[in-house]
């Protein structure tokens, strides 16, 4: 598992010397970080900033339009895997924005 923080703003912790530790940690704490916005103030850079609105208004609506945190678990599994596979934060948004695109699009489709 090489180190793919690759820009210098990227400083949210990758727990890379921590080993197989390390990814468990990445997997249970990242995505926490990503739906929350947390991220952004963890690395403060204006372009993190918009993301991490984005993905607090993101989730509050997902919460509130299905009231059904089943969903909202499913969704953090998924990130969970890219957490445990990637190890630089801005790849790990890189592949997890295709999934936030398309979670609530599919969240629409089962309530109608």
């Amino acid at each position: 598992n090489g180190d793919m923080q690759f820009r210098s703003f990227d400083t949210v912790p990758n727990f890379i010397d921590l080993g197989f530790l390390g990814q468990i940690l990445r997997s249970l704490t990242w995505p926490i970080f990503l739906l929350s916005g947390i991220f952004a103030i963890l690395s403060p850079s204006l372009f993190f900033i918009p993301i991490g609105i984005y993905n607090f208004i993101y989730l509050s609506l997902c919460i509130v339009i299905s009231k059904d945190y089943k969903n909202i678990l499913v969704l953090f599994v998924i990130l969970s895997i890219f957490g445990f596979i990637v190890s630089g934060f801005t790849s790990y948004i890189r592949y997890s924005l295709p999934i936030l695109t398309l979670f609530p699009l599919l969240m629409v489709s089962k309530l109608k």
